[in-house]
C-alpha cells in the first residue's frame, strides 16, 4: 500500500480512466461521422470501407479499454479500503466515471463498477450524488438491464445497489415506474422463494412497502396492485416464506419479512388476502406468533415477535368481522 500510495498509482489510474473514456467518445463520434457519409453516399464504395474499417478498429479499442478499465477499477476498489482515500477519489470524479462504464457490454468490466458503486453508495451523499447525476428514473435504467444477464454474481450485487440506492424515495418510485419490480416479483417466484437473491429482494419490497405516504388512498391503491392484483401469487409466497421455517428457522431476513407483512397488513385489500386466500399460512403464522411470545426470549433476537404483533394489530384494526374472527379462533 506504501508503494502504491508513494507512486500515485491511484492517481495515474484515474487519469487513465479519464484519458480513454475521451477517446472512446471520439473515436464514436468519428464513427458516426463515417456512418452517415456511407449512409449518404450508398454508391460511394470508398465511404463505406472506410467506415468499416473504422468500425473495426472501434470494436478492438473497446475491448483493450475493457480490460484497461477493469484492472485500473480493481486497484482503485482495493485502494478505497482506506476512507480516506476513498473520500479523495471521489472528489476527483470517479462517480460520474462509474456510471458512464455502466454502459458497457463486458459483464467482467460491470461486476467491478457494480461492485465499486455498491460500496460507495454505503453513503448516503454518494447515492445522492449518483441519482442527482443521472436522474432516478435514468439512473434505475442504467442498472435495471443487468437484472436480465446469465450472471449471478453480477445480479446479486446489481440488486444491492439498487437496495442501497432505494433508500432515496425518487428511486423507490423510478423501481415501480420503470417495471424493476416486476423484476423483482418473477426472481422472488423461482425456486420458492427468490433462491440466493430472497433477502435482499424482501428488503426492497419491505422499502417498497414503508412509504412515507402510506396512508394517502392513491399510495392505498398502488401498494394494493403492486402485491395483490398484478402479482396474485406474490402475498402467497411471502405467507408461505414467512411460516416455511418456523420460528427457530435459520432464515436471516425473517424480521424484515414480518416487518413488510406487517406494513401490507395495513392495507385492506391485502390483509384480505392474508387471512381468506392465504387461510393456512396465516393460521400457522399466529401459531407461530404465540410460539415466540411464549418463549422466555425472542428466539431470532432481531424483534420478529414486535414485527407479529404489528402485523397482526393491522389486520385486526379494518373492523372486518371475518379479521377478527380468524384471530380469536386461534385465542386460547
Amino acid at each position: 500500500m506504501f508503494s502504491i500510495l508513494q507512486y500515485k498509482v491511484g492517481s495515474t489510474c484515474l487519469e487513465l480512466l479519464y484519458f480513454e473514456v475521451l477517446r472512446e467518445e471520439s473515436w464514436c463520434a468519428e464513427l458516426s461521422a463515417k456512418r452517415a457519409l456511407a449512409e449518404a453516399q450508398l454508391e460511394n464504395l470508398k465511404a463505406k470501407l472506410a467506415h468499416e474499417k473504422l468500425l473495426v478498429s472501434y470494436q478492438n479499442l473497446v475491448k483493450k479499454q475493457n480490460l484497461l478499465f477493469r484492472y485500473a477499477l480493481l486497484v482503485l476498489l482495493n485502494i478505497s479500503e482506506d476512507l480516506a482515500l476513498e473520500v479523495k477519489i471521489v472528489g476527483k470524479g470517479v462517480v460520474p466515471l462509474l456510471l458512464k462504464l455502466l454502459e458497457r457490454h463486458s459483464q467482467e468490466l460491470l461486476l467491478v463498477v457494480v461492485l465499486y458503486l455498491k460500496k460507495l453508495s454505503v453513503f448516503g451523499e454518494n447515492a445522492t450524488a449518483m441519482r442527482e447525476m443521472r436522474g432516478a428514473g435514468p439512473l434505475v435504467s442504467s442498472i435495471s438491464p443487468l437484472l436480465f444477464l446469465d450472471n449471478e454474481l453480477l445480479v446479486f450485487n446489481a440488486l444491492k445497489l439498487l437496495y442501497n440506492l432505494a433508500l432515496d424515495r425518487e428511486v423507490r418510485v423510478a423501481l415501480i415506474r420503470g417495471g424493476v419490480f416486476s423484476k423483482l416479483v418473477s426472481f422472488f417466484s423461482k425456486g420458492g422463494g427468490g433462491g440466493v437473491y430472497s433477502s435482499v429482494i424482501v428488503s426492497l419490497f419491505y422499502l417498497v412497502s414503508c412509504e412515507q405516504q402510506g396512508n394517502s388512498l392513491k399510495h392505498s391503491k398502488t401498494l394494493a396492485a403492486l402485491f395483490g392484483s398484478h402479482h396474485p401469487q406474490l402475498m402467497g409466497l411471502l405467507m408461505e416464506k414467512a411460516v416455511l421455517e418456523g420460528p427457530r428457522g435459520p432464515l436471516e431476513y425473517r424480521p424484515v419479512l414480518y416487518s413488510l407483512l406487517a406494513n401490507l397488513a395495513a392495507n385492506y385489500q391485502l390483509a384480505q388476502a392474508m387471512v381468506v386466500d392465504c387461510s393456512e399460512a396465516y393460521g400457522e403464522l399466529l401459531k407461530i406468533t404465540f410460539a415466540t411470545l411464549e418463549s422466555s426470549k425472542d428466539s431470532t433476537g432481531n424483534g420478529s415477535g414486535l414485527a407479529l404483533l404489528r402485523l397482526w394489530r393491522n389486520v385486526s384494526c379494518h373492523g372486518d368481522p371475518l379479521f377478527k374472527l380468524s384471530l380469536s379462533n386461534y385465542q386460547e
